[in-house]
């Protein structure tokens, strides 16, 4: 089941990628390793090794034994050599009890495992599988492909969001209604149901839920210069032909998503037609009409930005993959700051992070330094080859302090400079600046207000954050709790599984080898809670989408915080220490429920 994969597109390209749980989810991941084996491969000249099955396993068992973040104990490490080091080693399929799919039997009887991909690739997953980890993945070439695009986001199409209507409203309502507790089987199956039903309803264009434009297209871009706008229902799309040739017209109820957007997507200067259905909002009828837009290279954006009226912005970030997320961002802000104005600065941002579900860490610790000028913005619980190291990022004005308390006890400790913005990096690869790069200084003025929306979409990078900035009283959080992917993977590219250019691996690990603590609380399969519960509730039809009860809240509050202004900024320093103790024991109590299924012992708290 591909539940909640690919809901909104930008036209000629994916726009955002999220599951949640076991379906799909992609979540937060260090792509270091990407960027350094193809660089080396690029510039060092290092051979490209063919196919080959045995030493590819033996690779990814080598991976799994030093870097995954189950077997930093050692017992549990002898476990897995023992069980997995030679398990397939030698062995036929048919030798092997439940190997071969019912599709392959008999193909593969005289065949060693790893002579064939296919057969070494069923193995490694089985190893892999074997952690019962959820976000583990063993990725072929598709995979790899897209975490290059959205590491990546331009492309060659028509720069224009298209989206199955009604399929975020009807995803998110799904998320919300995710029991909280995954070992409720009664509720989790009733849930799967649902999931299922909705899988249904929104797998395909339909004349029920066509495919609109849901926000208007940015000014300059080839749909906008062509006549598009928000609202419109894309009907029928033609390619473009010699002159003198019939248009070939192909209607897209019954498509997929992907497969509206290949045929609207193509190469910069070619030309599509689209028939679109606009509502006139007088008269309420659909009038048709053919728009002809030349394609041309467009940057996706992940950031978006509003202005919600005194003095208060609304800033939304899609997720933490893009290489252009922080020069966006930091926009963003910008036109946050000059909103604040007419308020002599006195102004607040909403920060959206809902349906975020992660990507690229650096990015979060960019976000952090343009919000907080001091505190603790990391602390990791990550694997090494002997057991575990702990990795911590503390913030001071002028420069930022990394600490890291290695397995056997050593701390080291490393002191940068915190630079000015500098927007000549701002296109660079986030993975390829130095922490003093990215840890730039605060962005937002002081005494600036934010409040972070988040809800049961919000998962691994965004609830870091978010858990981060609640932690440290830079920020009110809002909506409802996140979804609880505490643990980071780690993405490693295989040479042994053959490459097809120098620049794209062919195959990849996706390994779980780090924990995350904000504001050093572990968050795994919890969540983090916000500090004022609003349930979600759309827009009203007669106003702008962006003004659900969420965000409406959101604004409210902090024209509240404002109004209180010096006052409330001491008062909350002073309730501090008690508001996150009230929290932790919150937090804890539901971490019990959780991983028991018991009640805690202790006083609940009202």
């Amino acid at each position: 089941m591909k539940l909640f994969n690919k809901p909104l597109f930008v036209v000629g390209f994916l726009a955002v990628t999220i599951g949640i749980g076991s379906l799909a989810y992609q979540g937060t991941q260090n792509i270091l390793t990407i960027q350094q084996s193809q660089m080396q491969t690029r510039q060092m000249g290092l051979s490209i090794q063919p196919y080959n099955g045995e030493k590819l396993y033996a690779e990814v068992f080598q991976y799994i034994r030093d870097k995954h973040f189950n077997l930093g104990d050692k017992a549990k490490r002898d476990a897995f050599v023992a069980a997995w080091q030679s398990k397939f080693a030698g062995k036929k399929v048919k030798d092997i009890p439940n190997f071969a799919l019912k599709s392959w039997a008999g193909k593969y009887d005289d065949t060693l495992v790893f002579a064939q991909p296919e057969t070494a690739d069923q193995a490694i997953d089985l190893m892999l599988l074997s952690m019962g980890f959820l976000h583990d993945s063993y990725m072929k070439q598709d995979a790899v492909d897209e975490i290059g695009s959205r590491s990546d986001p331009s492309f060659a199409g028509v720069g224009v969001e298209v989206a199955i209507r009604d399929l975020m409203d009807a995803r998110r309502l799904l998320i919300e209604q995710r029991p909280k507790n995954p070992k409720d089987k009664v509720a989790m199956d009733a849930w799967m149901a649902k999931a299922k039903a909705f899988e249904d309803e929104f797998s395909k264009i339909s004349v029920a839920h066509p495919f609109i434009v849901p926000t208007q297209p940015d000014e300059g871009s080839p749909g906008f210069n062509a006549g598009l706008r928000k609202g419109d229902i894309l009907l029928e799309v033609a390619q473009d032909v010699p002159a003198g040739k019939v248009l070939e017209w192909v209607s897209l109820v019954g498509k997929t998503s992907d497969e509206a957007v290949a045929m609207i997507r193509g190469k910069i200067d070619t030309k599509v037609h689209i028939k679109v259905g606009r509502v006139d909002a007088t008269t309420g009828e659909t009038k048709v009409s053919v728009y002809t837009i030349k394609r041309g290279k467009i940057v996706q954006k992940v950031v978006s930005y509003k202005d919600l009226g005194n003095c208060v912005s609304y800033v939304s970030l899609n997720d933490f993959m893009s290489r252009y997320g922080r020069k966006e961002l930091k926009l963003a802000f910008d036109k946050s700051i000059a909103n604040a104005k007419p308020c002599n600065g006195a102004g607040g941002v909403v920060l959206n992070f809902r349906d975020n579900g992660g990507g690229d860490l650096r990015i979060a610790y960019a976000l952090e330094s343009m919000l907080m000028e001091t505190g603790t913005a990391i602390v990791m619980k990550q694997r090494t080859p002997d057991g575990y190291d702990y990795e911590s990022y503390t913030l001071l004005k002028d420069h930022v302090l990394k600490t890291l308390t290695t397995a056997d006890g050593n701390t080291q400790e490393l002191l940068a400079p915190r630079n000015e913005w500098n927007p000549k990096l701002a296109d660079i690869d986030q993975n390829r600046l130095s922490d003093s790069d990215i840890f730039t200084k605060t962005i937002l003025p002081k005494g600036f207000k934010i409040v972070v929306l988040i809800n049961g979409g919000s998962a691994s990078a965004s609830e870091i954050l978010s858990g981060t900035l609640q932690g440290e009283h830079i920020a009110t959080l809002l909506g409802t709790p996140s979804f609880g992917k505490g643990e980071g993977q780690t993405i490693i590219p295989l040479m042994n599984g053959g490459i097809n250019n120098v620049k794209q691996p062919a195959r990849m690990l996706r390994l779980t080898s780090f924990e995350f603590l904000p504001s050093g609380v572990s968050m795994n399969h919890v969540g983090v809670i916000p500090d004022i519960v609003v349930e979600y509730t759309p827009a009203p039809s007669n106003m702008d989408y962006i003004w659900d009860s969420q965000v409406t809240a959101a604004k409210a509050e902090i024209l509240r915080q404002l109004g209180l202004q010096a006052s409330q900024d001491e008062l909350r320093a002073k309730m501090g220490i008690e508001k996150r103790k009230q929290h932790d024991s919150m937090f804890n109590q539901k971490r019990i429920f959780i991983e028991t299924g018991e009640a805690p012992s202790g006083p609940t708290e009202e």
